[in-house]
């Protein structure tokens, strides 16, 4: 099995696999497809080889890109797989005594597997550029609904070593249809942001999401005095959230809800209890090479050790969320967490962060224990949520718990 070329069929996201087959099943040339559906397709953006038989006795070089390619026709699945592999067949050439000729390629789909990716009702996909230039990919989802008050904003910051698909769209759907304006976010280097070569630092992070902030409060009608800004984000997206808080509310403009899950003032304090040894050594000790099954896998045990729930118990749902965050774009270098752990203190500076102050955490969180909560909740002057049961990660009781926050009239 060779890796993998992404699409979207019937709205959601599907993974799609190639390998050789006999001679006598070859497609038909890339040529004949010239014109027509397969033109509009978007480059890729990444590419992998393979090797396929060829009519001669050399083999032939197949190679071809991992990105989105949105349905140009209402195709059924399977031909609209094979169109997909016909598109990528023009670069395919193979060595026939030293010169390079147009044949046709040995490769067809054996599998369309949907592992749903698709955005919540209501989305739409923008960039925010950053003060360096880096463009910072948003989704920002709206009721449909008419009202006839200021719809408040949610910026929700992702954990370490997470994109925005972390963030469920069903949550997202929830949280839009109950009147908020909701931003999801992917941290430069990950998902459809840029990913610089540069070391990132945890500033820089709330640099990012500061200049995503006051974007998005600027556009529209309201502006940004009058409309409310609510602020969520789990473990480094707290301590970046709670940042974030701090420079809106020196501007005059403090956040009227801040929630911090999972999260802590200083993680590295020195003073207060760190992860596990198994905990670290589950997540850092992450394989990085192989094909997208591989990751989704290696993904899915990571959850796992979030949940503290160990072993086969919803295996099938972890490895379908494992497959949303790859299909919508997964970098599977950490140095989101590391920078976490060169994060600021800010045990100083948490008083008076926004009008509202939940701080929610997981009783059974191995990757940041309760004791961060606790204290996280004392210097904030804010009410602490502990859930049973729920580790470090946005599980169902946490999604739900979250979204009931967040959904609460204001004071």
């Amino acid at each position: 099995m060779v890796s993998a070329v992404m699409a979207v069929i019937d709205g959601a996201r599907a993974e799609i696999c190639m390998m050789p087959l006999p001679s006598w099943m070859r497609l038909v040339t890339a040529a004949r497809y010239a014109s027509g559906t397969t033109a509009s397709w978007p480059q890729a953006s990444a590419d992998h080889t393979m090797s396929a038989p060829s009519r001669s006795a050399s083999r032939t070089k197949l190679t071809w890109s991992t990105k989105s390619f949105v349905r140009p026709d209402a195709a059924p699945p399977m031909l609209m797989a094979i169109r997909m592999a016909v598109a990528v067949l023009p670069r395919c050439r193979p060595r026939c005594g030293g010169r390079v000729r147009t044949v046709v390629a040995t490769a067809a789909i054996v599998r369309v597997r949907v592992v749903h990716a698709d955005p919540p009702v209501g989305s739409v996909e923008s960039f925010v550029a950053a003060d360096d230039g880096t463009k910072l990919w948003i989704d920002t989802t709206s009721s449909a609904r008419p009202t006839s008050t200021v719809r408040p904003l949610l910026v929700l910051a992702s954990p370490g070593g997470r994109n925005s698909a972390y963030w469920p769209s069903s949550l997202v759907s929830q949280l839009a249809a109950g009147g908020l304006d909701v931003v999801r976010v992917d941290w430069r280097g990950q998902g459809r942001s840029d990913w610089p070569p540069d070391p990132l630092d945890a500033d820089v992070l709330v640099d990012d999401l500061d200049a995503i902030a006051t974007v998005v409060l600027g556009q529209g009608e309201v502006g940004q005095a009058a409309r409310p800004l609510y602020v969520a984000g789990v473990g480094l997206g707290g301590w970046v959230a709670a940042r974030l808080a701090r420079r809106q509310a020196a501007r005059g403009r403090r956040p009227a809800r801040l929630v911090l899950m999972g999260t802590s003032g200083w993680y590295s304090d020195p003073a207060m209890p760190g992860p596990t040894e198994p905990t670290v050594v589950a997540l850092v000790l992450r394989r990085r090479g192989g094909g997208p099954a591989e990751l989704a896998r290696a993904l899915s045990r990571e959850v796992a050790v979030e949940e503290a729930r160990p072993g086969p118990l919803d295996g099938a749902r972890r490895l379908s969320e494992a497959r949303r965050w790859i299909a919508h774009g997964f970098n599977a270098e950490d140095t989101h967490r590391l920078c976490w752990l060169g994060a600021a203190s800010l045990w100083e500076e948490l008083d008076g962060l926004a009008d509202d102050v939940v701080v929610m955490h997981g009783a059974a969180d191995p990757v940041v224990p309760q004791a961060h909560g606790e204290r996280l909740a004392a210097a904030a002057g804010a009410v602490l949520e502990v859930l049973p049961g729920v580790g470090h990660h946005l599980d169902e009781v946490a999604a739900a718990r979250l979204a009931k926050v967040l959904l609460r009239p204001r004071a």
